[in-house]
């Protein structure tokens, strides 16, 4: 293939575009980014529209997931991608997003089928499919309704599979006993149920599962997202003012997708996902909103009880129930190079539902049996609803109607309109638990704890209003201990949130009004709060040689900013995660007769808890810094100073140089790995993009990732997209998504964002003339 002919059908910069709608003629302007701005003169056609430059930039990111959730991967990419398949296949997402067409209006239904047929006229317009189609040998299917339900269903799986937590939580609770599984994940485990399935099953389900999500979906520490609203007392237009920066998994293509989209009556800016026809974050003339992950507990995993005769019969209150059982047909590609290979029979895959839902044991193997329930699963949703009338909503109680039909996955709102009205709304389907508290598997042959149907949206956690004028999300917990209802057991810590809430506070006590600019060094704002809870304990440290003595006056002087040319960022990372793996290695050490745990058990050592460590370094856990391996009763101030020599022998072997040339962003770097080819030998090297990065775990400008030795730390998880909104002054509204609007390679918008965004830089979108380049720079 020729550089010409790939490029050949790639939409121009700073070009229009007229194409048929459904009803009329549709004009589509793309900016120098490569934003469509779409005009229609019917709502319909908007949709249309967006169905088609979704298809011209993000077809095959559209495809693959749609891949994804049918659990229809190993078809192209062969058996290493059945584990996924035969999961997907179980979970039955497909079948319960082509059931929930049957709960939406005539108007979403007409909206969802205008989308598909853009996608489908932007298939058909392609002389030239993007890359991946060809290397994989496939043609591009065409798209349907239930398809973009779909990828609503695969959204809220990867914001909330908290079904992992249950089957990690419950082999900690076995492996450390019930009071230190409790200090060390600060849960209640006192409803833990002994049940016969043994701890090396529970660790080798949660391994398999895990090689599955590291695979397709995977997920790092220091996940979730930032949203705030000021109201207009505090801002110098006298308006609202809205800032929001979702945070998820780096990939190439970005998850998000701008679009500009007219219509009759629909007026609407911001972030969409492509496959979805409704704008997810934005604004329209009225009103503006953004959202962050309420990391809900909508999962549950049931231990049954099964026939020791009928494999099909499982125990339901005293009675033998029957399991529904259906079979699945899985296509697998002959492995490289196919016309040496014989071709693979399709696998007939058996599928077993229980009272409680689907048996995912199955996909193991286990001997014992599993069943998942999870919210997403049920016939009726009506989600892609919720987005769509969002982007109608003129008011508060439109925008609040529009939310109560919100099912999957389940997020904190945060609003403002053009009336001056700010508020935070809470929405999602969360279980109404009888018993238990939804962070370990339960019992599910008796009626215990079956769900009571779902919190009331009118219960809901939501702010309208404060007298502060101010509201802040960022994952952490947003109602009082007094609260009935579990919401989550997986809130983040206070740091980002109680970070933004006091530079607001400063700045209003200081009599200063918000601009937009400032909104902006907000986002990008990399003190680590963390950081400077944990220092003090560290300088106490004796320093034994010089060196120790430079690093100790290093952090000494430090700022607590994690930026990336930043000495003690650097030092207190590195610090960081050795003392963490000191303090807890020994305890989750596994002995050669619990193979199975290991898997799990070094995940949970490598994971970095800082409440929990803000506890140890302040005395309460004074015994974690033991080791129980050795003679010697280790202090915790022992445990710093070999933490502190581990982080000089690191930094001297990767950076060299003194303390002082020692840089967070030499160290630190993002990683965008490509839908498809990340980890391909030779192609993810041309896909793959890499960067030097700062933030960290726990600044606003989060850095969530990972560490490695081959790779250092690496950050694979941060904000895939910022927006800035002056309801006072809608056409200033600041955008930028992390990496660029296309997801072809040739491309000139495929990483064209990039480093826009690491500068904390923003595009504007709402009108010309942006300035030079096209950029808003932070002041």
């Amino acid at each position: 293939m020729s550089y010409f002919w790939l490029k050949a059908n790639l939409p121009s910069s700073n070009s229009i575009k007229h194409i048929q709608g459904k009803h009329d003629s549709v004009s589509i302007s793309r900016d120098e980014w490569g934003v469509p701005h779409v005009d229609a003169k019917v709502d319909m056609d908007a949709f249309y529209a967006l169905g088609f430059v979704h298809a011209q930039d993000r077809l095959w990111q559209m495809d693959y997931q749609r891949r994804l959730g049918k659990g229809r991967l190993a078809e192209i990419i062969g058996v290493s991608a059945l584990p996924s398949d035969k999961l997907m296949r179980t979970l039955g997402l497909n079948k319960t997003s082509t059931t929930a067409l049957d709960s939406l209006s005539e108007r979403t239904l007409s909206i969802l089928q205008a989308y598909s047929d853009g996608v489908n006229k932007g298939i058909s317009a392609m002389s030239i499919l993007p890359l991946e189609f060809y290397y994989y040998g496939v043609e591009a299917e065409r798209w349907s309704p239930s398809d973009s339900l779909l990828l609503i269903k695969l959204m809220a799986m990867n914001l909330g599979a908290n079904y992992q937590n249950e089957l990690s939580n419950s082999i900690l609770v076995k492996h450390l006993g019930l009071n230190k599984a409790q200090e060390l994940l600060a849960i209640d485990a006192s409803q833990a149920t002994e049940t016969p399935v043994s701890v090396q099953e529970l660790a080798a389900m949660s391994s398999f599962y895990k090689n599955i999500e590291q695979q397709f979906q995977s997920k790092w520490e220091g996940i979730g997202s930032n949203a705030w609203v000021v109201s207009g007392q505090h801002t110098q237009s006298k308006r609202p003012m809205l800032s929001g920066d979702p945070h998820l998994r780096m990939t190439l293509p970005s998850t998000f997708y701008l679009a500009k989209l007219q219509g009759a009556t629909l007026s609407v800016s911001g972030a969409t996902i492509p496959g979805v026809p409704a704008i997810i974050f934005g604004h329209n003339n009225d009103i503006a909103w953004s959202g962050t992950n309420l990391a809900a507990d909508v999962q549950d995993i049931y231990l049954e009880r099964q026939h020791l005769v009928d494999e099909n019969l499982f125990e339901h209150n005293g009675e033998w129930v029957p399991a529904e059982v259906s079979v699945e047909k899985i296509l697998v590609a002959q492995e490289f190079p196919s016309f040496l290979r014989a071709p693979y029979k399709p696998i007939e895959w058996e599928v077993r539902t229980t009272k409680n839902r689907p048996l995912i044991s199955d996909v193991f193997g286990s001997q014992s049996s599993f069943s998942l329930k999870w919210s997403a699963l049920d016939p009726t949703d009506q989600s892609i609803q919720s987005f769509i009338d969002v982007n109608y909503a003129t008011s508060k109680q439109e925008f609040s109607t529009a939310l109560e039909q919100h099912h999957a996955p389940a997020l904190a709102f945060v609003y403002g309109d053009v009336q001056g009205n700010i508020g935070l709304y809470t929405a999602g389907s969360i279980p109404n638990r009888p018993s238990a508290n939804g962070q370990l598997p339960v019992p599910g042959w008796t009626s215990d704890h079956i769900w009571q149907g779902y919190v009331a949206y009118e219960e809901m956690p939501k702010q309208i209003n404060p007298s502060s004028g101010v509201i802040v999300t960022a994952n952490n917990k947003i109602h009082e201990q007094e609260y009935p209802y579990i919401i989550s057991n997986n809130w983040q810590p206070d740091y980002r949130a109680d970070r933004i809430s006091h530079l607001l506070h400063k700045q209003i006590e200081r009599g200063a009004k918000f601009s937009l600019d400032d909104m902006a060094a907000l986002q990008s704002d990399v003190y680590d709060l963390h950081a400077e809870k944990i220092v003090p304990f560290l300088l106490k440290s004796d320093a034994k040689t010089d060196t120790e003595q430079a690093v100790i006056e290093v952090l000494t002087q430090w700022d607590k900013e994690m930026s990336a040319q930043s000495a003690g960022a650097a030092i207190f990372r590195v610090w960081s995660r050795h003392f963490s793996n000191r303090i807890i290695e020994d305890e989750l050490k596994v002995e050669l007769n619990y193979p199975n745990r290991l898997s799990t058990l070094e995940v949970q050592s490598q994971s970095y808890k800082p409440e929990f460590i803000a506890e140890v370094v302040n005395g309460k856990y004074k015994a974690w810094c033991d080791n129980s391996r050795t003679e010697e009763v280790e202090s915790c101030q022992k445990i710093a100073h070999l933490s502190l020599q581990d982080t000089i022998e690191e930094l001297e072997l990767s950076s060299g140089g003194s303390a002082e040339d020692w840089q967070w962003g030499e160290v630190h770097k993002v990683k965008l790995p490509h839908t498809t080819f990340g980890s391909h030998p030779v192609l993810g090297k041309v896909f793959n993009k890499e960067h030097a990065a700062e933030g960290g775990l726990y600044t606003v400008n989060v850095a969530g990732g990972s560490y490695s030795k081959d790779d250092g730390y690496v950050k694979s998880l941060g904000a895939a997209y910022r927006q800035l909104i002056d309801l006072g002054d809608l056409s200033s509204a600041r955008f930028i998504v992390d990496t660029g609007q296309s997801g072809q390679l040739l491309s000139p918008h495929y990483v064209d964002m990039a480093e826009v965004f690491e500068h904390g830089e923003y595009i504007l979108i709402n009108q010309s003339g942006q300035g030079e380049n096209g950029t808003v720079r932070e002041k």
